[in-house]
Formats: structure tokens, C-alpha cells, sequence
């Protein structure tokens, strides 16, 4: 579960992350469908819920089962 939501987190940073660079930008058009691709308010938003997420995961204490 913790390793769930540590690769959702990434994922979500890689998203928020992708149009930042110049030569994946045609991609990160095609991935970011949600809201305007390329606006800085929605990549802000992606990086900032990937770092929570991320953050959550690794703060987290293990389940005993």
C-alpha cells in the first residue's frame, strides 16, 4: 500500500514535471488532459499534490498485519 501510493505520488510529480522540460512538451500535451495543458497554475498543482503524496507514503508508519 505504502509503495502504492510512493509510485502515485511520482507519477503525479513526473506529470507536473514533464512540461517544465523543452523536448517532451508534445507529450506532457497528450498526458496532462485534465485543465490547460502547459498552464503553470495546473503544473503547480501536480507537483505540489506529487510531493504530498510522496511525502505521506514516506512519513507513514508500517502496517503490522
Amino acid at each position: 500500500m505504502k509503495l502504492i501510493d510512493f509510485l502515485i505520488g511520482l507519477a503525479v510529480l513526473f506529470m507536473g514535471l514533464l512540461p517544465l522540460l523543452g523536448r517532451f512538451e508534445q507529450i506532457a500535451e497528450k498526458v496532462a488532459f485534465i485543465g490547460q495543458p502547459g498552464s503553470t497554475v495546473y503544473q503547480t498543482i501536480l507537483i505540489v499534490l506529487g510531493v504530498l503524496v510522496i511525502a505521506y507514503s514516506l512519513k507513514t508508519p508500517k502496517q503490522k498485519v
